[in-house]
């Protein structure tokens, strides 16, 4: 490469400092003098001498790339000439520069010291390409005319309580996806929906994982663009749960997984918080659960106000998703905060159960925690803060009996896919998820 002397002092110090319209800049480091010159007519002349070994990344899409050069280019107008960067289509977003030196013992037994660089160029297209998305179209929920059970006449009021779900996917390198619930888990509760034919059905929150509208955790590339198939999903399993159970009323309480496109609404998009369409203004808003999901039609009520929401499943019964029980990992330590009343939660993917008795002025009462686990799956693939060996996840059901002045509770686990309820054993074969089309449940 040609050598340059400052016209001015006659340094030798006096190369590229910055690249502006197609114009080169040159700088004398000792004078400060500076000229310019068109890219065509560089004084430095060719660079191709630099690219043995060179390595570069460039674009990493459509309209941004990353150009690195990790050698004696000390510059970013040099790397760019280097790898003939047009700048009438690309421009520079931001530049990373570091210098180095390392020592070594010359033949000679001198000590000899090098200067090395690292000169990183992130660059975009001056004129953006559209990204184009799969237009997504709203899902269409038809269920099937049933004509309704006769009452059971029966004095006990029967109550199935269904924990976390995380309905989501992750994308796999070959466009598979895999899915974060269990539609094992999630069969064996519409079964067993349909056996106990419930009067109610509790669903405790966190039916959605919505990993890609987290504020607070980072969100991996294979968590995008995956919240319309998991909508879908959840809205099939609620649909076969109303299938199951046509007489029966269904309430589903908000968890903190479901909070999150609020919160990301109320962060990052505050124009679209609460909207309503114009020919509903009384209606719930456009990116709600009820709409999301279809509960309306589904006749499924929305324990809102997370993490205040909940239900009563008797007087002395509450039902929550148990944001509280977080820091009390044990049952016993869940009736304590909760000594007026027993409580059932979800939230903490695991099966749970403590019971002990409260003096009260007539005598004593019983009071107790229970969590029925979760319909997830349980091998690490959920996102979570705990993971691998530590990951101490089981999956279930929770059956409330109930008449005046006693209740009863009885977990039904799931083991891979596999339950027993009265005597009877429900299997799911292993397969692999059922394929559905966009619109179907």
């Amino acid at each position: 490469m040609e050598k340059l002397y400052c016209p001015r002092c006659g340094s030798q110090k006096y190369g590229r400092d910055w690249i502006v319209d197609g114009k080169v800049r040159l700088k004398c480091y000792v004078c400060g003098k500076k000229s310019f010159h068109f890219l065509e007519t560089d004084p430095l002349g060719s660079v191709s001498s630099l690219r043995e070994g060179a390595e570069a990344h460039m674009p990493s899409d459509e309209n941004r790339g990353t150009v690195t050069f990790n050698s004696r280019i000390t510059n970013v107008f040099e790397l760019l000439r280097l790898y003939e960067v047009d700048l009438q289509e690309w421009e520079i977003e931001k530049q990373k520069l570091n210098k180095w030196e390392v020592g070594a013992k010359g033949a000679d037994g001198s000590l000899i010291v090098e200067p090395l660089f690292q000169v990183v160029a992130y660059l975009r297209q001056r004129v953006m390409k559209p990204v184009k998305f799969a237009p997504i179209r709203p899902i269409e929920i038809t269920l099937p005319k049933r004509d309704p059970l006769p009452p059971s006449g029966s004095a006990i009021q029967k109550t199935l309580l269904i924990p976390d779900s995380h309905h989501g996917y992750r994308k796999n390198p070959d466009g598979s996806e895999t899915p974060l619930h269990d539609e094992r888990a999630t069969e064996i509760a519409v079964e067993i929906a349909l056996r106990m034919q419930p009067d109610t059905i509790v669903i405790m929150g966190d039916q959605l994982d919505l990993a890609e509208w987290s504020t607070r955790y980072l969100i991996t590339p294979d968590m995008r663009n995956t919240t319309q198939r998991a909508v879908n999903a959840c809205a099939r399993f609620f649909a076969r749960l109303r299938y199951a159970c046509p007489r029966a009323k269904m309430v589903m309480i908000v968890g903190n997984h479901e909070q999150r496109i609020e919160k990301a609404l109320a962060t990052n998009m505050s124009a679209a918080y609460g909207l309503k369409p114009a020919d509903e203004p009384d209606g719930p808003p456009l990116m709600s659960l009820e709409r999301l999901l279809g509960l309306k039609t589904l006749r499924i009520e929305l324990s809102k106000g997370y993490p205040d929401g909940c239900y009563w499943v008797t007087p002395q019964l509450k039902a929550i998703h148990g944001e509280l029980c977080q820091g009390h990992k044990t049952p016993k330590k869940v009736t304590e905060v909760y000594s007026d009343y027993s409580v059932v939660y979800g939230h903490l993917h695991q099966r749970h159960y403590y019971c002990r008795s409260v003096p009260t002025p007539s005598g004593s009462r019983e009071v107790f925690a229970a969590c029925p686990g979760c319909l997830c799956h349980i091998d690490g693939r959920v996102p979570s803060a705990v993971s691998g060996d530590l990951l101490n996840w089981q999956q279930g059901l929770i059956a409330v009996n109930y008449t005046e002045g006693y209740t009863s509770i009885s977990h039904i686990p799931i083991q891979d896919g596999r339950a027993v309820y009265r005597d009877e054993l429900i299997c799911i074969p292993q397969a692999t998820e059922p394929s559905y089309g966009a619109n179907s449940l």
